[in-house]
């Protein structure tokens, strides 16, 4: 697939990064898992196919996952890679038949997304408190389904497009922190939001 190839590509650059860190830049590495809840920008015209719609639902919102890893320079700089797991989004309506798609009834459109994050993120320390804001690119593929009169039609997408956020950690002991963040996927022109909150090891 496209969208594993541009995986590849970001996490060797984030590999040779990774190797080519001085040691004066006393790198810190960290690794966490967060869990929340993604909001999509999506409506009606995911499907419209100039047929009349009526009967529209709209579920633009699911529970979200991502396991990250990252190292941090000088305390104010990271660069972070991500798998992220968007969730999935469903839009329903019934089509009168009339347009260039779909037969008379029920229409319903699925989209799974999910990929790998590599962001650029910069970190102000403040104690235990860390505030941190990151901007990167999304690596994302979209398993999409399309079911009308009794068959089901995939449709998957795959592409490489901006997403930015921010957030705040707080530190517990010496190897622990916790964090909470907000973040913005463009995917193909539609905003999905992250809200996240998870725990991170730090070494």
């Amino acid at each position: 697939m496209k969208a594993m190839k541009r995986a590849a590509q970001v996490l060797v650059f984030l590999f040779l990064v990774l190797i080519l860190v001085p040691s004066t830049a006393q790198a810190k590495f960290y690794v966490g898992a967060s869990f929340g809840e993604s909001s999509a920008d999506l409506g009606v015209g995911e499907i419209a196919d100039g047929s009349v719609l009526s009967a529209i639902t709209v579920d633009d919102s699911d529970s979200g996952q991502k396991l990250y890893a990252g190292v941090s320079f000088f305390k104010f700089v990271a660069i972070e890679a991500a798998m992220v797991d968007l969730g999935e989004f469903t839009i329903s309506a019934t089509s009168d038949g009339t347009g260039f798609d779909w037969v008379p009834g029920p229409v319903t459109a699925v989209a799974a997304v999910d990929g790998i994050l590599v962001s650029a993120v910069g970190r102000i320390p403040v104690g235990k408190i860390t505030l941190f804001a990151k901007a990167g690119y999304y690596v994302w593929e979209a398993d999409l389904s399309f079911v009308n009169g009794g068959m089901t039609f995939p449709d998957d997408d795959d592409d490489a497009d901006v997403a930015y956020g921010a957030g705040i950690s707080f530190k517990i002991g010496i190897a622990f922190s916790i964090r909470a963040e907000y973040e913005i996927f463009d995917i193909a022109g539609s905003d999905v939001d992250f809200y996240s909150a998870g725990i991170a090891w730090r070494w």
